[in-house]
C-alpha cells in the first residue's frame, strides 16, 4: 500500500509511504509569497490576510493553513510588517464562497487571500467585479486558477505536482512487488507558480485538460 495526496495523521505508525506534498512547509511557502504580494499591491504594513479553507477538518487543508500563518509571522519578522492572518470557511461552490468572501471583504482591513485549496479562484473573480488590487493565491494546477494568473486575478499557486503523485506511487509499488525493494515516502515538491513562469506551466498543463 502507498498512500498518494494526502497522508492523514498517523499513517507513519502503519509502516505505510505517502507520496505527496509535504503540506505545513508548503503553506509556510504560501505564507511568505501572500505577504509579499500584499506589500507590493496594497503598499500597507498591516491588514488581515484571510486564509480560506472550504473543508475544515481536512487534514491537508489544515497543515496548509498551519503553514501559511508561519509563513506569514516569518514574512513579519524579516521586513517590519504586522500582517495577521484569518482562518475564512468559505465553500467548493463559486456562488456560495463569493457570498462568504464579500461579506468579509466590506470590513474593509483585508489585504490578501491564500486559499488552502482553490479558492483563489473565486477571490480573484470577486477582486476583478470589485475593482480591488490586493494579494491572492493558493495551491493547484486547475485551469481557473492558470487562468486566473494569466489574466493578473491570481498572484500565485503552489504546485504539487500530481503527475509524480501517481507515477511515483506506481513505481514504489512496482519496485516492492518485485525485486522487493522497500517503498519510502516521496515529497512531490510546491514550486511556486507566478506570472514568470505561467506560459510554460500552461503548456505543459494542457496535455491533462
Amino acid at each position: 500500500v502507498v498512500l498518494t495526496n494526502v497522508g492523514s495523521k498517523g499513517y507513519e505508525d502503519l509502516s505505510v509511504p505517502f507520496v505527496g506534498q509535504d503540506f505545513v512547509p508548503a503553506g509556510k511557502i504560501a505564507g511568505i509569497q501572500g505577504a509579499t504580494y500584499a506589500k507590493k499591491k496594497t503598499g500597507k504594513t498591516s491588514g488581515v490576510i484571510l486564509i480560506g479553507n472550504f473543508a475544515p477538518g481536512n487534514s491537508a487543508l489544515e497543515d496548509r493553513a498551519a503553514g501559511a500563518k508561519q509563513g506569514v509571522a516569518a514574512y513579519n519578522s524579516s521586513n517590519g510588517t504586522s500582517y495577521t492572518t484569518e482562518v475564512l470557511v468559505t465553500s467548493s461552490d463559486e456562488a456560495k464562497a463569493s457570498a462568504i468572501i464579500e461579506a468579509r471583504l466590506a470590513k474593509g482591513d483585508v489585504v490578501g487571500y491564500i486559499g488552502t485549496e482553490f479558492s483563489h479562484q473565486f477571490f480573484g473573480n470577486v477582486m476583478k467585479r470589485k475593482g480591488l488590487k490586493l494579494s491572492n493565491g493558493g495551491f493547484y494546477l486547475v485551469q481557473p486558477v492558470l487562468q486566473g494568473i494569466k489574466a493578473g486575478n491570481i498572484d500565485f499557486t503552489l504546485d504539487q505536482n500530481p503527475w509524480a503523485q501517481g507515477w511515483v506511487a506506481s513505481s514504489l509499488l512496482a519496485m516492492e512487488m518485485s525485486p522487493g525493494f522497500k517503498s519510502f515516502s516521496y515529497d512531490t515538491g510546491s514550486a511556486v507558480i507566478d506570472s514568470k513562469n505561467i506560459n510554460a506551466i500552461i503548456k505543459r498543463e494542457a496535455v491533462f485538460a
